[in-house]
C-alpha cells in the first residue's frame, strides 16, 4: 500500500472490476483534479504530479487517477469492441459516482482529452475546468501511424533494461531530455511481471482500435464537441515535439475556445509526461486560478 494515495475499486455496467487511485483525499474541499491517460497508458503515469499536487507546495488538491478497462490494475474486456471512447466515457462517470464525486477538474492526456470532450457534451456540468495534455479536435495521420505501428511492433522483452532500451530506440527523438533511468522508469509503467515474464499493462486486442481508422480518407474531428469546452477555462499542454498535435491545429483551437490558456513543452513529443517542474506549477497555478 502506497502512502501517497488510497487505492478504490468500482464496477462497470458490464460488470468489469475497475481500479483507481484518491490522492490528498485528507486536504480541503477543492474541486478534485481527474487525471486521464492516453490509450494504453495507466495511473503510474500520474504519480508524480499527483503527489505534488496533493502537497502543499502543490495546493493540497485531491486528485483521482483511474485505469480504463484493459489497461492497468483494471479488467481485461473480452469484446475489444468496448474499448472506445464512449464506452471508456461511462466508465469515467460511474468512478465518479462509486466514489461520491459529483464535479472535477480534469486533465486529460491524448485519449483522455477526448474523454473530456466528450464529457462536455454528454454531462456539461460535470467539469469545472479542463487540461488537455497534448490533444486537440483533430490528430495528425502521423501520429496515429507512429501509435499503431509501435504497438503492433511491440515485443515481449526478457528484462527490464532491455524494455528501457526498446522504448529509448521508439521515442528518442520524441524525448531527446530522458536519462537512462528515466527510461527504465518508462519500462516500469508499461511493462508487469508475471510468472517470471514481462508483460505489457495493457490488453493487445487494443491494437483492434485502430481497425476503422482510413488514413486515406480525411479523419474524422471532434470541433463540435471541443466548442462545448468554449464556457469551461481550458489549459492546453503542447509538447513542442509532437507528431500528433501540430502548431496549426493549436493556433485553431486558440481561435475558437476564449478562454485556452497554452502551455508548451519544449523538449518532448507526444505526450508530455508532466513530471518536470515547470509543467508541474503550471497545472498548479492554473488550477488555482480556476478555483
Amino acid at each position: 500500500m502506497n502512502p501517497q494515495y488510497q487505492e478504490f475499486n468500482y464496477s462497470s455496467s458490464d460488470g468489469l472490476n475497475l481500479y483507481g487511485r484518491k490522492y490528498g483525499w485528507r486536504n480541503d474541499d477543492h474541486t478534485p483534479l481527474l487525471c486521464l491517460s492516453g490509450l494504453t497508458r495507466n495511473s503510474d503515469d500520474f504519480d508524480s504530479l499527483a503527489t505534488f499536487l496533493a502537497s502543499e507546495h502543490g495546493g493540497q488538491r485531491r486528485v483521482i487517477t483511474i485505469d480504463y478497462r484493459g489497461r492497468g490494475r483494471s479488467d481485461y474486456d473480452r469484446n475489444s469492441e468496448n474499448y472506445s471512447i464512449f464506452k471508456e466515457t461511462e466508465d469515467v462517470i460511474n468512478g465518479l459516482l462509486a466514489i461520491g464525486v459529483e464535479h472535477v477538474n480534469l486533465l486529460g492526456t491524448s485519449r483522455g482529452g477526448l474523454i473530456a470532450m466528450v464529457l462536455a457534451a454528454a454531462r456539461p456540468g460535470i467539469m469545472k475546468s479542463v487540461i488537455l495534455n497534448d490533444v486537440g479536435p483533430e490528430m495528425n495521420g502521423p501520429g496515429l501511424v507512429r501509435i499503431k505501428r509501435n504497438m503492433s511492433n511491440a515485443k515481449q522483452p526478457n528484462s527490464l533494461q532491455e524494455a528501457a532500451a526498446g522504448l529509448e530506440g521508439a521515442y528518442k527523438s520524441y524525448f531527446p531530455t530522458l536519462a537512462k533511468e528515466d527510461w527504465l522508469r518508462e519500462a516500469a509503467t508499461t511493462f508487469k511481471e508475471e510468472n517470471g515474464k514481462l508483460l505489457l499493462r495493457y490488453d493487445p486486442k487494443l491494437l483492434d482500435t485502430f481497425k476503422t481508422i482510413n488514413l486515406d480518407v480525411p479523419l474524422p474531428t471532434m470541433w463540435p464537441q471541443f466548442q462545448g469546452l468554449a464556457g469551461i477555462p481550458t489549459l492546453l499542454i503542447h509538447g513542442k515535439l509532437s507528431d500528433f498535435l501540430s502548431d496549426d491545429i493549436v493556433q485553431k483551437m486558440r481561435a475558437t475556445h476564449p478562454k485556452l490558456t497554452v502551455y508548451t513543452s519544449e523538449h518532448e513529443g507526444h505526450a508530455p509526461l508532466l513530471r518536470d517542474a515547470p509543467a508541474q506549477k503550471a497545472i498548479a497555478n492554473f488550477l488555482k486560478m480556476c478555483s
